[in-house]
């Protein structure tokens, strides 16, 4: 189906393609959004975004013509250093220097600074081994004073693996400064919009937030958030006050957003400032105001911007602590051990996708405001009407018909 972003007539999404299938792989949902967007473009509509639910969690990491996310560049050199053999990886860190000091590598490779070389040439003159060398540089994958994570994660790191982590850590920041210097700002956001090749616009990938505030409250009712203690949530349902049911709390109803927006209220948050229970409170708070910008007509640009803001900069506080410092706060620093599952207890699919939305809107509203263009509706990007019209068919369709995305347009398309 698509909508447009504005949403001002009823209905604000049609149907304008339907198949049956029994599987759809990324590759096919990409294959099918191009053509979409390839049949709209011939008719003079412009395509803003895209939106589907996790199972294509790809759409959003991968575009058509380079990486989406950091994220994206991570798994990559992690993937090219993985199966590396050791004797290649100390030849790309071992220098070889001349007279008047210039150092190259014995195996090249662009990732490895000639900065880098002088500098373990100069532990090798004052007798450090190549192991020294190599515990050396393993520290300055991260910044001073903050800890490393292992290649694999809760093991002690083999040479091997040591190697991996440090030739994969300069890998990742050469890649993100190449794609900087080529205009893709990945120092600054986690996931930067590509032009897209059918369009020649900034398109946006995203999943609709519906799935994704169902899959947050998921998460929390797993207890995967090790600084939420659920005892204290079974303590506010017995409280009115608090406002908070069974069923928000249980999530027998798998599939209601109403009961996850029970869980994340602002009477909950309320009561769990008032009982003193702060990273509880922090939580739902950061949460609750999220979905009040991706939902709540009234707010300002700025209001959702704050909101946003505030989501992201609580995820970096588990993903990249060292963020907080104005120095520091460069995604090129983003370290490629540090496992992406179970971020504030969040999915690897959940992060991605929060990823993505909280950065595309910010991006997006940026785009509106520099071609002065109507604001997004905030739930422009949402597949719910989608959802309402295929349930009016169910009866007559049956079950085996399903929906999973829509599209979403500028002002003024038709």
């Amino acid at each position: 189906m698509i909508s447009n972003e504005e949403r001002r007539k009823k209905p604000y999404a049609i149907p304008v393609q339907c198949l049956p299938y029994k599987g759809l792989t990324d590759g096919r949902v990409r294959e099918l959004s191009n053509k979409l967007i390839e049949e709209m473009t011939k008719r003079k509509m412009k395509v803003a975004g895209f939106t589907t639910d996790g199972e294509w969690n790809s759409l959003r990491m991968k575009g058509n013509t380079r990486p989406l996310s950091v994220l994206q560049i991570r798994s990559d050199v992690r993937r090219q250093y993985g199966h590396m053999k050791l004797q290649k990886m100390i030849e790309m860190i071992t220098p070889v220097c001349d007279a008047d000091g210039q150092c190259t590598a014995r195996a090249y490779n662009p990732a490895v600074p000639a900065d880098l070389l002088k500098q373990v040439h100069g532990w090798f003159k004052t007798g450090a081994t190549t192991d020294d060398a190599i515990d050396r540089l393993r520290l300055q994958t991260v910044p001073a004073r903050y800890t490393f994570h292992t290649w694999i994660e809760g093991k002690d790191e083999t040479k091997a693996e040591k190697l991996k982590s440090i030739l994969a850590q300069l890998e990742y920041k050469h890649q993100v400064d190449l794609w900087q210097s080529k205009g893709v700002p990945f120092k600054e956001h986690l996931y930067v919009p590509e032009i897209h090749p059918k369009t020649g616009l900034g398109f946006c990938e995203r999943e609709d937030e519906g799935h994704v505030l169902k899959r947050i409250g998921h998460s929390l009712r797993q207890g995967g958030n090790d600084d939420i203690q659920l005892e204290r949530f079974e303590e506010a349902l017995h409280d009115s006050s608090a406002g908070l049911t069974y069923t928000a709390l249980s999530g027998v109803r798998k599939q209601s957003v109403e009961d996850v927006e029970r869980l994340f209220s602002g009477s909950l948050v309320k009561w769990m400032e008032n009982k003193g229970y702060k990273k509880e409170a922090e939580y739902l708070s950061v949460v609750h105001n999220w979905r009040r910008a991706c939902d709540e007509r009234g707010l300002t640009s700025a209001q959702r911007s704050k909101y946003n803001a505030d989501f992201l900069s609580y995820l970096l506080d588990d993903l990249m602590p060292w963020h907080q410092q104005a120095e520091l706060r460069d995604f090129s620093l983003l370290e490629v051990n540090r496992n992406i599952t179970r971020v504030r207890g969040f999915s690897r699919e959940t992060l991605i996708a929060l990823i993505a939305n909280i950065e595309s809107r910010e991006w997006r509203h940026e785009y509106i405001t520099k071609h002065n263009l109507p604001p997004e509706h905030p739930r422009a990007s949402t597949a719910d009407d989608v959802e309402c019209f295929f349930s009016l068919l169910r009866d007559s369709v049956g079950r085996d018909f399903t929906l999973r995305g829509s599209i979403w347009l500028e002002k003024g398309d038709t």
